[in-house]
């Protein structure tokens, strides 16, 4: 078994040595049991999806998401802000990563899938087409069918889902926000397409490209055994970064997502990181954003809290 946390600086090992033990450390090191920390400072929802991608864990593993601080914002060169625009990217993106984590999926470049027409590589781990009429097929089993493709800024178009011959709606990769992410200046970011009540057994579905792009990256397949939480912000000290009721939006939001994929079967929980944090205490360095020890001790308590 291993645990593996994804976030930005208030989870990076890099910042160790300015900001203390990271909580990940802690946890691992009560545990005793294996770590990966693939969290990068400065990143956006949208900057973790190729290292989340290029690390899926195994049954038995445990995985644990905080983020969103830069996607709160505004910080310097994020090219985000409040509002629900932000706000729904984030949301779509944590769903992605939750049913990736927690679920048996197969990607777009797997021979579960079949093509007409032409089609290329995304620059995650899935396909793309531009060329008008080109379909892809692929089959699931059971109610719910979800399935993560990509959102990408300065592009347009649709593309139509059908399951069992029958049309389920026109979707589109234009993202209901700019994306300019702080750490990469990325401009594509992860988002899930969820239809329930297709009913019991297998199903086909055909994604038709009808004008632009589409970008499907993978399909989820049902629980796979894996652990995944969501950890909410922690409370600030900075008003322009994030004030307590911009916190508590997104940290709807992901506790929205959670309920969502545990709805569906995926082992999911909440753990409440902002009520760990008192920013008028030493919990915060001076920047009123990043943890000190102390405070890496209480969201280390959270942790275990829900794990026990």
């Amino acid at each position: 078994m291993k645990n593996i946390f994804a976030g930005d600086s208030l989870t990076d090992p890099v910042t160790l040595g300015t900001y203390g033990l990271v909580y990940p450390a802690l946890f691992s090191c009560w545990r005793l049991e294996g770590a990966i920390n693939i969290a990068k400072a400065g990143s956006c929802a949208a900057d973790q999806a190729l290292a989340i991608y290029l690390n899926p864990p195994e049954v038995g593993d445990r995985c644990f998401l905080m983020l969103g601080t830069n996607d709160l914002g505004p910080v310097a060169n994020s090219g985000r802000g409040y509002g629900a625009a932000a706000l729904s990217l984030y949301s779509t993106t944590m769903l992605s990563y939750l049913y990736f984590m927690g679920g048996n999926i197969r990607t777009a470049r797997d021979a579960a899938w079949s093509y007409t027409g032409t089609w290329g590589d995304n620059a995650s781990i899935g396909k793309y087409s531009n060329t008008a009429g080109s379909t892809a097929a692929v089959q699931f089993s059971g109610d719910v069918f979800a399935m993560s493709h990509l959102l990408v800024d300065g592009i347009a178009g649709s593309f139509s889902l059908a399951i069992d011959g029958v049309n389920k709606g026109t979707f589109s990769p234009v993202p209901p926000a700019t994306i300019n992410t702080w750490y990469a200046h990325q401009s594509w970011a992860p988002s899930l397409i969820r239809i329930a009540g297709c009913g019991a057994g297998d199903h086909t579905a055909v994604l038709t490209l009808v004008s632009g792009y589409v970008l499907p990256d993978f399909i989820w397949l049902g629980p796979s055994g894996v652990s995944a939480y969501g950890l909410t912000i922690p409370r600030m000290r900075a008003p322009a970064v994030g004030t307590d009721a911009g916190v508590a939006a997104y940290n709807s939001a992901l506790a929205g997502a959670i309920a969502t994929a545990s709805g569906d079967g995926i082992v999911a929980a909440l753990i409440d990181t902002f009520a760990a944090i008192d920013p008028a205490s030493p919990d915060l360095v001076l920047d009123g954003i990043h943890p000190t020890n102390q405070g890496h001790l209480k969201l280390h308590a959270a942790l275990r809290a829900v794990i026990g």
